[in-house]
């Protein structure tokens, strides 16, 4: 029985086709690339990334890349929801320098709209610290950035976050407890 050759049946293969992926309409519908699948109904739920710079036109977000999930798809067209968007792991490297200390840390918050999500801030700082003062670091800057993720619709949330204003809210207030040299959002996605 090792050598039984297939039924003609087993061989027959269904045809696939390929599907343009397209953004949310709060991403204004771009093209975000294709995808190939034999059946709408495999298309559902598979996750897409994209390079923030291709969505936004800004070269600066290049180091950012955005992950799509497919809802459905009609004709040859896949529609998409936004997750949320990280910082590559390079850029992160490129950041951290040898005489200073970064400030990692990974909560879970709630946006205005009922949305859960989880925030990972990035705090660089101007040289090497004490303890004491890197905990009252992400301390403060895990209760600003939930307070604003209240205050905020999850899209509005990713707005702000594309155009560096709670970053910018963030370093002023952190100035008060010790100079840092650079606030980021590496990861913003929904939980």
């Amino acid at each position: 029985m090792a050598n039984a050759k297939p039924t003609k049946s087993a061989l027959i293969k269904k045809k696939k086709r390929w599907y343009t992926v397209v953004a949310p309409k709060e991403m204004n519908s771009i093209v975000i690339g294709d995808t190939p699948a034999s059946d709408i109904e495999l298309l559902k739920g598979r996750v897409v990334n994209a390079n923030m710079m291709t969505l936004t036109n800004d070269m600066k977000k290049q180091n950012m890349v955005a992950t799509f999930k497919i809802l459905s798809a009609k004709e040859l067209t896949a529609e998409t929801e936004f997750l949320g968007f990280s910082i590559t792991p390079a850029h992160v490297r490129r950041l951290t320098k040898k005489a200073k200390d970064k400030v990692d840390d990974s909560f879970k918050c709630e946006t205005k709209d009922g949305k859960k999500i989880v925030i990972k801030p990035l705090i660089m700082t101007r040289k090497k610290l004490q303890r004491n003062i890197l905990s009252s670091l992400r301390m403060t800057a895990r209760q600003l950035l939930s307070q604003t993720a209240k205050e905020m619709t999850f899209m509005d949330l990713i707005d702000a976050v594309l155009s560096n204003e709670p970053q910018k809210a963030l370093k002023q207030s952190l100035k008060k407890v010790y100079p840092v040299s650079m606030v980021e959002i590496r990861s913003l996605k929904i939980e």
